[in-house]
């Protein structure tokens, strides 16, 4: 098989020794980031982890962030967003293994974040109580579905006093676009520095694209790039080429804020 479509697995290996196609946060640059975010930061952190699942990226970032002391009086705030019951439970079991669920300044939130306040239906694998895959798109690996609260990132903010969100992760199967236009008001005023989108198949759904962030990215003033484990791939200007929808984890930078990583080349030659 391999032998009979050497082109196609060339072409994936290419894709790979990019950084793309690698979903473990310690090897695809996840994790380096939330590093270099607790390490550069004086003052007070605060980390939206939209799609918390089990709690593996909320996990990490209190424990880097534990000993880190802060200029500004108090420590970083952490608020998860996580739908699913069961996921949400296990998130809650793992948190509290580690003694970080009754950390004052984790917050976890049993809604999705959505581009509108209500009710939505979750698709979810019922042969998986914890998959990644779930999602408010009806996408292929789903199979069942259930009811759930849905709200923006704006309107939590303004109910919770939140006027800045530090870092903004988004893995949510599809819905990250949407997700964004549901923060209009922060991004229009400047408040959010950095994003992450992760970026896969589940975007042919939702009707998402990497030019449509790239569009967002330039209506709100963020540098756009592709995260890596060895530094950034820059996207400077669309092509069409980039929608593959092979993962990868896109990273806003806003352009008041720091590059995290060295920008090993554009993503494409001809951008």
């Amino acid at each position: 098989m391999k032998i009979k479509y050497w082109k196609y697995y060339l072409e994936n290996l290419a894709k790979k020794n990019n950084g793309r196609g690698l979903m473990n946060p310690s090897k695809n640059g996840e994790f380096k980031f939330l590093e270099f975010l607790v390490n550069n930061s004086n003052d007070k952190i605060i980390f939206f982890d939209g799609g918390g699942n089990i709690g593996e990226h909320t996990s990490k970032f209190l424990e880097l962030s534990k000993n880190k002391k802060r200029e500004k009086k108090g420590g970083d705030e952490v608020y998860t967003f996580e739908p699913f019951k069961d996921a949400a439970k296990k998130l809650t079991e793992n948190l509290s293994s580690k003694n970080f669920f009754n950390n004052k300044d984790y917050f976890l939130n049993e809604v999705a974040l959505s581009d509108k306040e209500g009710k939505q239906i979750f698709y979810y694998d019922n042969n998986e109580s914890f998959s990644g895959q779930n999602s408010l798109i009806n996408h292929y690996m789903l199979n069942d579905y259930t009811n759930v609260k849905t709200t923006t990132i704006d309107n939590f903010c303004i109910l919770n006093n939140i006027d800045q969100i530090d870092f903004l992760k988004l893995d949510i199967e599809g819905y990250e676009l949407k997700a964004l236009l549901g923060a209009k008001n922060l991004l229009s005023d400047n408040k959010i520095r950095y994003i992450q989108l992760e970026y896969n198949q589940t975007w042919i759904e939702a009707n998402a694209s990497i030019e449509k962030v790239f569009n967002l990215c330039q209506e709100y003033n963020f540098n756009l790039f592709i995260l890596t484990n060895k530094g950034l791939l820059s996207i400077p200007n669309y092509h069409f080429n980039l929608d593959d929808f092979f993962y990868c984890n896109l990273l806003l930078v806003h352009k008041n804020s720091s590059v995290p990583f060295k920008i090993i080349r554009k993503a494409l030659p001809f951008i």
